[in-house]
């Protein structure tokens, strides 16, 4: 009895020992290159997108046949407004055989003066196959007298007795028009899903012509007139759960991986591929795995790889779209640069997403997401008149007679990593300069 008690006894004795000895241990500090084994999240931020869906023009400006032209946007709604409206007018295309040919500026301008249309207005330009394979895949749309070249810039569907579709390169400089059949079924659609629907028309755009000082590139030019408030925009990085991407990106294989304290970074590596998350909130992914250079994908290939990469290493939040695109001349290697709406603003001087492929691999891939601070809101504040702001630069000599203005437009500007705020602004493109005038549209401050 004596012995049974006495085992017993040891037994508890072990059970709390190995106890009191996994506490010990677990509460011991992880090695640095250890991440441990728990489920791999496939996104850190709220959705997903298909490659189509970030295919989305900056503005939709409605033409009304006379001076007036608005941009269209719902203040309630989201990015889903503008891809249901490009979607109604791309049905126009369906089983369309188009059969283009050059035009002249002066004939573009008549159609966006006289005829009431719609314009999709992108800031990337798309080469016709990118166009064709991710917004037309089902429309069965042939297309004549384009060059093999074109970068799209714009698409307008002006309306009259017929539909006519014309297609803007600024890349080279040209215009191209076809007419196509009118689809009565779309066009209902396009009154039940655009013109019919409540709208904020937030920008009025009115002509503005040359003076004896300042020069326009075009014959005419559209700047908002409107009077209009915009808020500097108080920033803060997006947490990201460092572990949980690490592991993410390095699918798993974190016995070879190895964490580096840096000054300003933690830079996690292995033979092939490192990520550095920077103090600043940046995060930069970098891999330089063994390319092919005899393997050559299309850039609308390349594109749909970016997408989905970002769609299981961080994914994205919502009014993100295709800012920019980059291709280098002598390689297969491709960047794609994405923004994301503030306010219903673009975002200058901030690419809160880009990604580099070479091949069909990423080879670089950036992230500075940024959300806005509500503990820091800032007021509301009149912004300048575009045609004052134009004045005080001529003033100033900024602006000289020699000076061709190409574009004027309002958006906000990140200023810098130190200060995390966007300001309102007004940015001046001239013809033949790469340097754009920046400047704080409320206060009239030079910013560069």
């Amino acid at each position: 009895m004596l012995n049974k008690v006495k085992n017993c006894t040891l037994i508890v004795l072990i059970f709390i020992s190995l106890f009191f000895t996994f506490q010990i241990i677990s509460s011991l500090p992880r090695p640095a290159n250890s991440l441990g084994e728990e489920a791999i999240p496939p996104l850190l931020l709220e959705r997903e997108y298909s490659p189509a869906e970030l295919l989305l023009p900056e503005e939709i400006i409605l033409h009304n046949g006379n001076e007036i032209h608005n941009v269209i946007y719902d203040e309630q709604g989201s990015e889903n407004d503008y891809d249901a409206i490009q979607q109604s007018l791309l049905q126009f295309l369906k089983g369309q055989k188009m059969d283009f040919s050059e035009i002249s500026s002066e004939t573009l301008n008549e159609y966006t003066d006289f005829y009431v249309g719609m314009e999709l207005n992108y800031s990337f330009q798309m080469t016709e196959s990118l166009f064709q394979s991710l917004l037309l895949p089902d429309l069965e749309t042939s297309w004549e007298g384009l060059p093999a070249d074109i970068k799209i810039s714009s698409i307008l569907f002006a309306f009259s007795d017929q539909i006519e579709v014309l297609i803007k390169d600024d890349v080279n400089d040209k215009i191209y028009l076809s007419p196509i059949i009118v689809n009565e079924e779309v066009l209902e659609l396009l009154n039940e899903n655009v013109l019919e629907k409540d709208y904020q028309y937030y920008l009025i755009y009115g002509k503005i012509t040359g003076t004896e000082t300042l020069q326009l590139e075009e014959e005419e030019m559209y700047v908002p007139l409107s009077s209009m408030e915009m808020r500097p925009v108080v920033l803060r990085n997006y947490d990201v759960k460092e572990n949980d991407l690490v592991r993410n990106i390095f699918e798993r294989n974190v016995s070879t991986v190895r964490k580096i304290k840096e000054k300003d970074a933690d830079f996690y590596i292995d033979a092939q591929k490192g990520i550095r998350f920077y103090k600043n909130g940046i995060i930069e992914y970098k891999n330089s795995s063994f390319l092919n250079p005899n393997l050559r994908f299309s850039v609308s290939d390349q594109y749909k790889i970016a997408v989905e990469f970002v769609n299981q290493h961080g994914g994205w939040l919502n009014n993100f779209y295709l800012k920019e695109v980059k291709s280098a001349a002598d390689s297969n290697e491709t960047w794609f640069y994405f923004g994301r709406r503030m306010d219903l603003y673009g975002m200058e001087n901030l690419d809160e997403i880009s990604v580099a492929v070479s091949g069909n691999t990423v080879i670089e891939y950036r992230r500075s997401i940024k959300i806005a601070d509500q503990d820091n809101e800032e007021e509301a504040r009149e912004v300048l008149p575009a045609i004052d702001m134009l004045d005080d630069l001529i003033s100033k000599e900024i602006i000289t007679e020699n000076d061709a203005v190409k574009k004027v437009k309002l958006t906000y500007y990140y200023l810098s990593e130190e200060e995390q705020i966007a300001r309102p602004v007004w940015i001046v493109t001239r013809a033949g300069e790469e340097a754009e005038i920046v400047v704080d549209a409320v206060t009239g401050e030079l910013l560069s």
